[in-house]
This record gives C-alpha cells, structure tokens and sequence, in this order.
C-alpha cells in the first residue's frame, strides 16, 4: 500500500550511484525528496532528472536533499549520472524492495507488466524531518517537476498529496556520510520564469515541447 501524507516513510537501506550505502535514517533533521521513475536514460525520467538538478541548489537552500530510485544497477546509474551531469544520488533498487514498500511496483494487470520490465511508477514523496511523508506528488510533469517540488511540494501549496497531469515519457557499502548528502550552498532564487517547457532528444539535448508550460524547463546538456 502507498504511504500517504501522516505516514510513517518506509525504512530503506540501498546503494547509491558513487558506491555508498544510504539510509533513511540518514536525513533524520532534514526533508527528503524522494522520487521513483520508471528507467534512466528514457525520454520523460531524462527531463524530470534533469529538471530537479537544474533546482537542486534552490532545493538544498529549503533544508532537503534529493534521491531518485529505479531497478536498474549501480553501472546504469553511473552512466545515466555522468551523462547529464545529475547532482543527487540514484538508489539501485534492483530487487524492487524500496518499490514494493513505497507501493509503486505496480497493481493488477499493470503490475504483472511493470515486474516483467522492472519499471516503477513515476511517484514523488516529499519526507519530513521527522521522516513522515508530507506530501505525495503523483504523475508529475517531467520538464517541470523541480518546480513543482520547490512550489507545492516544499511550499506547502498541495496539501497533503497533488495529482500532475502530463508527466509521460519512458520510462558501496559501509557507514559515513555520502558525498552527495554533503551540505550544498544556497543560491539565488530561480531564475525567470519560461514559456516553453523542454524535452530530450535521443542525442540527449533538449528541443522545445508541443505544449507550453508557465514554469521553468531544465537544460540538459548533451552527452
């Protein structure tokens, strides 16, 4: 069963892109923005990454940290990592344990589907520092979900959970602190809004999408 705002966050222990072993318990004191995609390096879960790293200092100047978990291994993140030069860990769920307690591995018919391919459902929790889930944001907008993360999720301005049209799109070990989990500088606030929201390329950079969206779209470079 999905958690849902009030919830206790479910325990997880995984591994992390740079070889780490991260832990909820780790960000007791601080938020966590934890999001499950379908696949790296996919169309939609290339402009959500990209989107939240575009924000991920604005995100660490509201006391939060952010985590992206998928099935695919540690190499698969590492390359999808280096590609489009992401700034937060990607958790390697490979056995779908953090998917399963987190109620995004799929139901019915469509979870038949989802254990035949490994792919989550697009889910992102936003985790308190208490580690209850505080918010729930369910079927994001890939090319703006930095936005909608800092606006409703960090803002308060969803309530308890929020439903986002258009998200579409493809799909170490030991103790100590990672360093992905290191303090991050403020910045500046966001710049200016745009009008137009971007989508990957299969060669990786962005072109403008068919439909207009009132916030930021990210940039991502190419390979």
């Amino acid at each position: 069963m999905r958690p849902k705002a009030g919830d206790p966050a479910p325990d997880f222990s995984c591994h992390a892109t740079d070889g780490s072993t991260i832990k909820l318990a780790d960000f007791r004191g601080r938020k966590l923005v934890l999001y499950f995609y379908p696949m790296d390096d996919t169309p939609g879960c290339t402009a959500q990454a990209c989107s939240l790293r575009d924000v991920n200092r604005d995100i660490a100047a509201k006391g939060a940290a952010i985590l992206g978990v998928s099935s695919q291994d540690e190499a698969s993140h590492k390359k999808f990592t280096a590609k489009y030069k992401l700034n937060f860990p990607l958790l390697a769920d490979t056995d779908r344990t953090m998917a399963k307690a987190y109620g995004v591995a799929g139901s019915g018919l469509f979870g038949v589907a989802r254990a035949l391919t490994g792919m989550n459902e697009r889910v992102t929790f936003i985790i308190d520092e208490k580690g209850k889930v505080a918010h729930v944001l369910d079927d994001p907008n890939c090319p703006n979900h930095g936005e909608e993360v800092l606006n409703w999720g960090l803002g308060g301005g969803a309530g308890g959970g929020a439903r986002f049209g258009g998200g579409g799109g493809g799909g170490g070990g030991g103790g100590g602190r990672s360093a992905f989990q290191q303090p991050v500088k403020s910045a500046p606030p966001a710049a200016a809004v745009r009008s137009l929201s971007k989508t990957p390329s299969p060669g990786g950079r962005c072109r403008p999408a068919a439909r207009l969206s009132p916030l930021r779209a990210p940039s991502c470079p190419a390979a």
